[in-house]
């Protein structure tokens, strides 16, 4: 080794450290790998490829389970539209009391909803009277946490009835899907 800094070794030496020090490394081959790698402190994305997933198999069951809120959405929202046609036809000309009116169309857009859930959303055999009991107390607990939200956040909140609505109708959503997939559509335990 040379006793001034900056003076040049021999040149053997030079060479030897730059073999210690390698810039890319041969593929290893198959049976030394896995004990490589336990002794790696970081994977090896280029030779651990092969047992890593796929980045889309990884995301399908997220893929899945937004594909399946999009559908109870337009399932909501075609609820909605049948709601208020059956409503303006049963008000119209007053044949029908509003509350009377309301009520009905109601019951046909949780029926309609109920057929299109099971069918499409959930893709769930035919239901039971147990299934639509269900799916009648998760609607029962939606419109009630509707209500209860519109009132509080129009008085309390003192937000007009739009823009009030517009703030519950998200939760409502998300805890009448949650209990629609894991309550009333869940899929049946394996004997």
């Amino acid at each position: 080794m040379p006793a001034v800094r900056g003076a040049r070794g021999a040149p053997g030496a030079r060479a030897r450290r730059r073999r210690r020090v390698p810039v890319a490394r041969r593929r290893r081959g198959a049976p030394d790998a896995p004990a490589a790698a336990r002794r790696r402190l970081l994977p090896d994305p280029v030779a651990d490829r092969a047992g890593q997933p796929r980045p889309r198999d990884a995301a399908r069951p997220m893929i899945s389970e937004l594909t399946r809120m999009v559908r109870f959405g337009l399932v909501g929202v075609g609820n909605t539209l049948l709601t208020l046609a059956v409503f303006a036809v049963l008000t119209g000309g007053n044949a029908v009391d509003a509350a009377a009116a309301s009520a009905i169309a109601f019951a046909v857009g949780a029926a309609n909803g109920y057929a299109w859930n099971r069918r499409w959303t959930f893709r769930v055999g035919p239901g039971n009277a147990a299934t639509i009991a269900r799916y009648v107390a998760v609607q029962a607990l939606g419109a009630g946490l509707s209500a209860g939200g519109i009132a509080l956040a129009s008085s309390d909140l003192n937000l007009k009835r739009l823009a009030a609505e517009a703030v519950v109708l998200p939760v409502v959503t998300l805890v009448t899907y949650t209990l629609s997939r894991h309550v009333v559509f869940r899929a049946p335990e394996p004997a």
